[in-house]
């Protein structure tokens, strides 16, 4: 094998050592990106059901006394 073989196979390892750890890198921001993606999936859910039940009342529910959750 001449040097110039040996060079270009030490460059792919190289390469290929660099392109792993970019893999692993973007599969650790993927995973927590997903993860902040179910976070914010689940507040959406929590202040959409607010909406819901706000707007299932009517006007007069707001200043009702009984209806009110603080007093």
């Amino acid at each position: 094998m001449s040097d110039s073989t040996l060079n270009e196979l030490w460059q792919q390892v190289a390469e290929k050592k660099s392109c792993e750890a970019k893999q692993k890198e973007l599969t650790a921001q993927r995973d927590t990106l997903a993860d902040h993606l179910k976070k914010l999936e689940k507040s959406k859910l929590a202040e959409q059901a607010d909406v819901d039940r706000l707007e299932g009342h009517s006007l007069a529910a707001f200043f009702y006394p009984g209806d009110r959750k603080n007093g």
